[in-house]
């Protein structure tokens, strides 16, 4: 394929990395200088991905950051594309900002791709959809100690590529404290479904199960802090940890799953907090 607009020094470089795109994420059809929506700077190289996202890569001589990402970036957000960006560098030629670069193009989503003058390529960090960047982050003080380490691991697995893992993370820690809170309420008696019938087994019965009947039994009054709203943001919380797990088919429902997920991911850090704040005796 012919270059008209990258520089002739970065051709080979180019030429390795499509290798890369071909070989490690099993793209096809990968489009050399081609536009992929109006309005939109057309990159380097892009491809249409098994999860609908669209991959492009841009190239630079000495560093991985550049002037012209930022509008790159902004008009993939402005028109919600469910764009994975790249920039690749030739390894060896980086320049005394290049730290400061890497922190920029993390900012803003960026992967970072270093080719070796072999044609090696290393991914120094992996992208994220263009559409789930701007995430607010929680503060970490919100949380009890013990919380922080797991919604740290969370937010950098969100950040670093995987957002699904991390958003599932965070259900995770409300499910967990949810099954805790169901024992706690038992062992108190306060859910009188659970006495006069056998218990259900607290670490295996659906999470679903376990919130909705603790939604519809429980006498809010008797049990701290508890509220009937809240528990119903709870009870709710179990169908989106079932979504977000689920591979999107078009690019239509990959634009919808992304810009639910970065919200989803806000919300249930927001629910967690308020859970734990409100249970602090019968959560634990």
């Amino acid at each position: 394929m012919t270059y008209r607009i990258l520089s002739q020094s970065l051709w080979q470089t180019a030429d390795h990395v499509k290798k890369y795109l071909k070989d490690h994420l099993g793209l096809e059809s990968i489009k050399v200088e081609k536009e992929i929506a109006d309005g939109v700077p057309r990159p380097t190289l892009h491809a249409k991905a098994e999860d609908q996202s669209i991959v492009c890569v841009e190239f630079l001589e000495d560093s991985c950051f550049g002037p012209n990402l930022p509008l790159f970036v902004s008009s993939c957000k402005a028109k919600q594309l469910p764009v994975k960006l790249y920039v690749a560098h030739p390894e060896g030629k980086e320049t005394a900002s290049f730290s400061r670069d890497l922190k920029s193009a993390r900012e803003l989503s960026i992967g970072v791709l270093s080719v070796s003058p072999n044609g090696r390529v290393t991914s120094t960090r992996e992208p994220i959809s263009l559409v789930l960047s701007d995430l607010r982050p929680q503060n970490p003080k919100d949380f009890p100690r013990q919380y922080r380490s797991d919604l740290f691991q969370a937010h950098q697995t969100y950040l670093q590529g995987d957002p699904v893992k991390g958003c599932l993370g965070i259900y995770e820690m409300i499910e967990a404290r949810t099954r805790r809170i169901a024992k706690n309420l038992h062992n108190q008696q306060l859910i009188s479904t659970w006495q006069t019938s056998r218990p259900p087994n607290f670490d295996k019965e659906p999470w679903f199960n376990i919130a909705d009947t603790i939604y519809r039994v429980l006498s809010f009054s008797g049990a701290d802090s508890l509220s009937k709203p809240l528990w119903a943001r709870v009870v709710a919380a179990t169908q989106p940890r079932n979504d977000v797990g689920h591979q999107p088919r078009t690019m239509t429902e990959r634009v919808k799953r992304d810009r639910e997920l970065r919200t989803r991911f806000e919300t249930a850090g927001d629910l967690l907090r308020d859970l734990i704040e409100a249970t602090p005796n019968i959560g634990v």
